[in-house]
């Protein structure tokens, strides 16, 4: 009851806050009337911003021609506000994570890797559902905060009580399950991303499909299956696929796309 409690009265630390310079950065990204040069001189200031946004630049994704990236400039030309925004955000949270320790170490970094993973299956998947590829990204990357937001609770209890917590596994089990979608829509709008993205990442399971057409949710729904069965090894079975998640996008186009995606045919399992 600790840790519900602390979930639901604290409502400006359910998952802190960016440090300032990244929060700087990442709005600057959004903002049209901001410079390049700008950008550029609040990412450099900190190395592994820089080195991320430049190896981002450095990616197949980005690096069509093969010639490389070495400016911080460049990489913010080459790869968009979006997606320069999309690293910020990516490394912030990673720099935000905090493990409770005991039990629920391995678990935390499970979240994480998963979320990662989703990001970019998001961003592949984007033109099925006409959403903005960056912008699948970030949903995607953010769609499981709400569990961080869980842990990092846990971290802060451990912290208060200076002792390993007792709390039953079957308990925080449930508390992830069905709380970290309406957590997760709740950081969606302390981090600024707007009502949108919050309702997105707060329906992501999709259980069941909300009556009015939601793409977003849609998309993060999908990366999260593909993501899950290939982790599991399972068939992706795509028919199955639309039918549970009543899906709006096309069938067949999603199976070619994925088929690119994961470098082997849809259909096949044990994918990495």
């Amino acid at each position: 009851m600790t840790l519900l409690g602390h979930l639901a009265g604290d409502p400006e630390g359910r998952l802190r806050q960016p440090p300032m310079a990244a929060r700087k950065a990442m709005l600057a990204c959004h903002n049209e009337n901001v410079a390049t040069p700008v950008i550029v001189s609040l990412i450099e200031g900190d190395p592994l911003l820089a080195k991320a946004v430049l190896s981002r630049a450095n990616s197949a994704y980005y690096s069509r021609s093969g010639r490389p990236c070495m400016s911080l400039s460049e990489a913010v030309s080459r790869q968009g506000r979006r997606s320069v925004h999309n690293v910020l955000l990516e490394q912030t949270i990673s720099g935000l994570i905090y493990s409770p320790g005991g039990p629920w170490h391995d678990m935390v970094g499970k979240v994480w890797s998963h979320m990662v993973r989703t990001g970019p299956l998001a961003r592949g998947l984007a033109p099925l559902f006409d959403i903005d590829p960056e912008l699948a990204f970030a949903l995607a990357l953010l769609h499981d905060v709400g569990k961080l937001a869980v842990f990092d609770r846990i971290a802060t209890l451990r912290t208060a009580h200076r002792s390993e917590l007792d709390l039953p596994k079957p308990a925080v089990t449930r508390a992830l399950r069905h709380l970290h979608e309406s957590l997760g829509g709740l950081c969606a709008v302390g981090w600024y991303f707007g009502d949108e993205a919050a309702l997105a990442i707060a329906s992501h399971h999709r259980e069941p499909p909300p009556a009015e057409r939601n793409a977003l949710s849609e998309i993060i729904w999908l990366a999260e299956r593909v993501d899950l069965a290939g982790q599991r090894g399972e068939i992706l079975d795509i028919p199955a696929l639309w039918r549970e998640g009543d899906l709006s996008a096309d069938p067949d186009a999603a199976q070619a796309a994925l088929t690119e995606l994961l470098a082997e045919p849809v259909g096949s399992s044990g994918w990495s």
